[in-house]
């Protein structure tokens, strides 16, 4: 008896212990969890791992007067790196420094935020890295500034926008969709900015980085100095970038196989090269050369007009036929009607290699069953003379165009008085969608099929009897 009362007395003492352990856990746990979850660093003061351990630590950094007293550093060397939520600054004005090694980087999960009337600038060195997934926010006339250091990078991986400047030697590599309202790279440009396949990221400002690989779908609506571009990282990564205003890229601008670029305003560049797809929305781009690849694609709009001698498509120094593949493509404007002209290159350097330019120009420039366009030579104002390229539109004979869509005469006929209509009602603001559907039916555009154009052919003939001309 004396044994089995033994034995039920220290039963109950495991499952009282065991009670206990846990009561005490949940009680010590809580409250480290919440210690963990404000953590203060004033300025002057370095914090390190010890001091923010927790993921969902909220860190303030207070500055205040006094020298040194505008400076706080975290630091993450001697780790495996610094995780924690949100940061925010108080106090006065003043610098976070953000140090470790190589491999001791500083996540921060949530928010950064700079609060109304106070500058907070963000500082990298010693080889540490920064990996931001949550907003900056900038709250009144707070200023939230990010200088990243030669060598290191801001890595942005969450979806969550940017009121941030964010310049500096460093690299700002975007791995998420976001959006950045203040200047990229102003005062000093990135070494490096990058952004990622299938994400959507909007720049609201100037954009100055020395090289740029830009993947997804990107928009630069302030001007744009990166002397090297390449738009689509290789020839099977889809970028799609549109530059607003002006493209500054004192190297080249690459548009590689699958990408494409849409330039609204001016690119200044020696070599603007076409591998993928280029929309040219602007006259007068300061092009020295063009590279047109084989199966490259140059698309310009249907309200470009460009006849002036001072004015042209593409404003080169040494334009040549040998930079323009046989297999690329450039598509004119859809109101480019019989007798109208285009500047399409505005100097060639001389006779001789003008004169291997028309050729090429014969080849590239795209036809279609109403239309054939041929190159010819003007002197541009400024330049060389006789040694510009221009392009005139002549519509085809009836008989000539019935030929190549095996169809009658009368219905060739119509078929361009139904193009001239739509070009009329589309300078009119009457109707637009008609000479669109013209436009990609004639030249099996936009997921049209080749035989397209002869199917609107017959489309939108009358009857044999009631045409004439």
């Amino acid at each position: 008896m004396l044994e089995i009362k033994l034995k039920n007395t220290y039963k109950k003492f495991i499952h009282y212990f065991s009670i206990f352990t846990i009561i005490l856990g949940t009680t010590f746990g809580s409250l480290n969890s919440a210690n963990a979850a404000a953590v203060g660093l004033a300025g002057g003061a370095t914090a390190v791992l010890a001091d923010i351990n927790e993921s969902n630590d909220t860190v303030t950094v207070t500055f205040a007067e006094g020298a040194g007293n505008n400076v706080a550093t975290i630091d993450a060397a001697n780790s495996a790196g610094i995780v924690f939520d949100t940061l925010i600054n108080a106090g006065l004005t003043g610098t976070l420094n953000i140090a470790g090694e190589a491999g001791s980087d500083v996540t921060i999960t949530g928010t950064i935020t700079a609060i109304d009337a106070l500058t907070f600038s963000i500082t990298t060195s010693e080889a540490a890295d920064i990996i931001s997934s949550g907003a900056h926010v900038e709250v009144g006339t707070g200023v939230l500034i990010f200088n990243l250091t030669a060598g290191e990078t801001l890595t942005r991986s969450g979806d969550e926008a940017s009121a941030a400047i964010i310049r500096g030697g460093g690299i700002l590599a975007i791995t998420g969709s976001s959006s950045y309202t203040d200047s990229i790279g102003s005062t000093t440009a990135l070494a490096s900015l990058t952004t990622a396949a299938s994400k959507t990221v909007s720049f609201g400002s100037t954009v100055a980085a020395v090289a740029a690989t830009l993947n997804g779908t990107v928009g630069i609506t302030g001007a744009a100095a990166i002397p090297t571009l390449t738009i689509g990282s290789d020839a099977t990564t889809v970028g799609d970038v549109t530059f607003t205003t002006t493209l500054a890229s004192t190297t080249s601008a690459t548009i590689n196989a699958v990408a494409t670029g849409t330039f609204n305003g001016i690119v200044t560049t020696p070599s603007l090269v076409v591998n993928g797809t280029a929309n040219i929305n602007a006259i007068n781009q300061a092009t020295a050369v063009v590279t047109l690849a084989n199966g490259g694609i140059v698309y310009l709009p249907k309200t470009m007009t460009a006849t002036a001698a001072a004015d042209s498509v593409f404003s080169n120094t040494d334009q040549e036929a040998g930079t323009l593949n046989d297999g690329g493509k450039i598509y004119l404007p859809s109101r480019f009607n019989s007798g109208d002209t285009i500047n399409l290159f505005d100097d060639s350097t001389d006779a001789t290699t003008a004169a291997a330019l028309i050729t090429k120009t014969d080849t590239i420039v795209q036809n279609n069953a109403l239309s054939t366009h041929s190159a010819s030579i003007y002197s541009a104002t400024g330049k060389e003379a006789l040694t510009g390229i221009k392009v005139t539109a002549t519509d085809k004979a009836a008989t000539v165009t019935a030929s190549e869509l095996n169809v009658t005469t009368n219905k060739a006929k119509a078929f361009l008085q139904a193009r001239d209509a739509a070009i009329a009602a589309d300078e009119g603001s009457v109707e637009t969608g008609a000479l669109s559907a013209m436009y990609n039916a004639l030249y099996a555009l936009n997921g049209q099929s080749a035989t397209e154009d002869t199917d609107l052919s017959q489309q939108v003939a009358p009857q044999d009897d009631m045409i004439s001309g």
